[in-house]
């Protein structure tokens, strides 16, 4: 299973993103220090939301449990902050996870700051993604994902597909789907790798990859639309493939039972007569 590689680098501490860090050693140590830049989802309390870029600093500190927390987003605070003493647990299905319903909340000096409170913070750590959630003055709920720099990959998927008519349904199970955000420009770029559509396709499609489809982002999670593409198959544009009619929801599910584990990626669109239905996910779903 493609999980228990996660928790294999978990365990000889091989860190995939950009870190500051000891774990990559060989020697285990009580202290870690892991910086990793994160998108943050801001849903605020009249029901607006934002998608923005945000550094994490997460401080664990493995002879006591607990994770310290240092981050900055003008659009949530005019300082940086640090959200201190998170219980740190590990989790033999959902990685290192660390929670608290009402923590501390200080500046860089450890001085508390007016005016900010922050409640219900839940995180997560696999050794290659980091994940959390947490609301601010009781209104403002932010979700941040580590931002990959070679995307978000749904590794676990299942497409359906049909013709117009619903005849000749097909579910294939091997495709993988990989979205990279450019947030400057509010569109991503969708890579569909290892795709096919029906029975009789003689071979499976090694990967498509469609630019610029525009995203927004709502309290429910980022939407993505587009009425048509054309992909790119090694660079080169193949209009016999245009996919139309996309849409697609990124949603967090999150829940205090799986954490993130089950946040999923939906998306509908139409290549080549056929109507396909996705549903994927980070993590192997059990």
């Amino acid at each position: 299973m493609k999980i228990s590689k996660i928790f294999t680098a978990l365990s000889i501490f091989a860190l995939t993103f950009a870190a500051t860090s000891c774990l990559g050693d060989t020697e285990q140590t009580s202290t870690q220090s892991i910086t990793a830049t994160c998108r943050n989802s801001i849903t605020y309390g009249d029901g607006t939301s934002t998608l923005s870029s945000a550094n994490y600093v997460f401080a664990f500190d493995f002879n006591n449990a607990t994770v310290d927390v240092t981050t900055f987003d003008s659009n949530i605070n005019s300082v940086s902050y640090k959200i201190k003493g998170l219980t740190l647990r590990m989790n033999s299905s959902l990685g290192y996870i660390f929670s608290a319903t009402a923590p501390t909340v200080t500046n860089g000096q450890d001085q508390a700051i007016s005016g900010l409170t922050i409640t219900n913070f839940y995180g997560q750590y696999t050794g290659t993604t980091v994940k959390v959630q947490y609301v601010v003055n009781g209104t403002t709920t932010v979700y941040a994902t580590y931002a990959a720099t070679t995307g978000d990959v749904y590794a676990y998927s299942t497409t359906t597909t049909s013709l117009p008519d619903g005849s000749s349904s097909f579910q294939w199970t091997e495709a993988t789907y990989t979205l990279l955000y450019n947030l400057s420009e509010s569109t991503v770029k969708l890579t569909i790798s290892n795709i096919k559509f029906a029975e009789a396709m003689p071979i499976t499609l090694s990967e498509m990859v469609v630019e610029n489809i525009p995203f927004t982002v709502t309290a429910s999670g980022i939407n993505i639309s587009a009425e048509s593409a054309i992909p790119k198959i090694s660079d080169v544009e193949y209009p016999a493939y245009t996919l139309t009619n996309i849409s697609g929801t990124i949603s967090p599910n999150f829940s205090t039972s799986t954490y993130f584990n089950t946040e999923c990626f939906d998306m509908k669109f139409t290549c080549m007569g056929y109507n396909a239905v996705v549903k994927a996910y980070v993590f192997e779903q059990q």
